[in-house]
């Protein structure tokens, strides 16, 4: 399907709204440097003792994966309406880790374990 025919059947009346209150949580798509892109909530977080940029995103109607961004990393934000946001996160790269580096990480620890003690 193309973003055309995506949009087109988006309502109209679901265009992001600007808000005053720049704390309240707002759909968006946020791209960070790395060609990471993430689609969910976002808002303002300061849980670590600075400010952080918290995405909450949507891995199915009711549930959220938290991540929590460093604004240095950041590329772009568009504030956009949840479907969109919600299309973003379905079809955005958001693996933290690759296999390959779960596979290097445990790759030494198996050869650590088959190795025979030295005497």
């Amino acid at each position: 399907m193309s973003a055309k025919q995506i949009l087109e059947k988006i309502p109209a009346d679901t265009t992001a709204a600007a808000t005053d209150d720049e704390n309240k949580p707002r759909w968006a798509i946020v791209e960070l440097m790395g060609h990471v892109r993430y689609g969910g909530l976002v808002s303002k977080d300061t849980m670590l003792g600075t400010a952080m940029l918290r995405i909450d995103v949507p891995t199915n109607a009711t549930e959220f994966a938290t991540q929590l961004i460093n604004p240095a990393s950041l590329y772009r934000l568009t504030f956009s309406t949840e479907a969109l946001a919600r299309l973003a996160a379905k079809s955005g790269q958001q693996r933290p880790i690759d296999e390959w580096e779960i596979e290097s990480i445990q790759r030494p620890r198996q050869l650590a374990i088959e190795m025979p003690e030295e005497d």
